[in-house]
């Protein structure tokens, strides 16, 4: 039995007060009308209606009845109502999870220009190194970073947001101390600054293959900004995502070396669980990341691939 459906005919049947009108009205059969309501009353225990040949009325139960299923009815329908509004106007709390350097360089001023457009929405942000499960966490969705076609056996949605590369850099106060590296084996007189774990470990390729030799360690944190910021500071050199280091080659803090390196490409993707009836407010963010995010990586890409900001040594 359809309780939900059956407490409907009822309703209609209290007011029509007749189960061959209701049937036309609902386009159904007599009959079905009839089982409808004694389902409910074997349901219930209880009769509803009297009824004969030629008259029905609601019993005392009938009455009683008849009030909680309107009542309950309209609970269902404003439910319904209030999910469906979710799907089409964008409202309420939205959950994003982003990788931590990604969360800091960008989402601020995302998240700014996403609400105003969006100002019913509402975002928390959760910062971590590594992905979740996003159901198990409750989020609505996530940013992640990897290399590309990594993410082929995940579950989850994904919808490409850009790519990006790398850089080697390091301040002109160090390199003014050190000198300029021109190759891979002037690298062994200087001083590496990294990540915590050594996660961009044989990131650093040459286009014919070439591993980076060893370098005397230095400084090392568990975020990549902490990274750049050692490095304007004159510390050593390091690697960073042109999208980290866009904004210090471009005022001069950092300069970058060894142009001729190739590094493995990284792409950034937007995970969420489900195609089918997509929250309004998670639709709309992912289609403003996916049109906000590739001009911001692609900014920083031509900003750091610019020869302006390569060092060269001295002559």
């Amino acid at each position: 039995m359809d309780l939900f459906n059956c407490m409907r005919i009822f309703i209609r049947v209290s007011e029509v007060g007749s189960f061959t009108g209701v049937a036309k009205i609902l386009n159904i059969s007599p009959p079905h009308v009839s089982r409808c309501v004694a389902d409910l009353e074997e349901h219930v225990r209880a009769r509803l209606i009297q009824r004969n040949t030629r008259h029905q009325s609601l019993t005392e139960a009938g009455v009683k009845y008849l009030k909680n299923c309107r009542e309950i009815i309209a609970k269902v329908d404003e439910a319904a109502q209030e999910a469906n509004r979710s799907s089409v106007t964008p409202q309420g709390c939205l959950r994003v999870h982003s990788d931590i350097e990604f969360g800091i360089e960008h989402l601020p001023g995302l998240v700014a220009t996403y609400t105003s457009h969006y100002p019913d929405v509402h975002i928390e942000l959760t910062l971590a190194p590594d992905a979740t499960n996003l159901i198990d966490e409750q989020q609505d969705m996530q940013i992640v970073l990897c290399e590309r076609d990594s993410l082929s056996s995940s579950e989850m949605i994904a919808q490409y947001l850009g790519g990006y590369s790398s850089v080697v850099c390091a301040s002109p106060g160090y390199l003014g101390r050190h000198g300029v590296p021109l190759g891979l084996d002037d690298l062994r007189n200087h001083v590496a600054l990294g990540l915590n774990g050594e996660r961009y470990q044989g990131a650093l390729l040459t286009a014919i293959g070439e591993q980076l030799p060893p370098l005397s360690g230095g400084v090392k944190a568990n975020m990549i900004q902490t990274v750049r910021e050692c490095a304007i500071a004159g510390m050593g050199l390091c690697i960073l995502p042109d999208y980290i280091a866009a904004s210090s080659l471009q005022s001069g803090r950092l300069q970058r070396i060894l142009p001729q390196i190739q590094l493995r490409p990284q792409s950034a993707y937007a995970l969420y669980s489900s195609r089918k009836f997509l929250d309004a407010k998670i639709k709309t963010w992912v289609e403003f990341l996916r049109e906000a995010v590739p001009k911001q990586l692609t900014e920083s890409s031509k900003i750091a691939q610019n020869t302006e900001y390569f060092a060269h040594a001295a002559s």
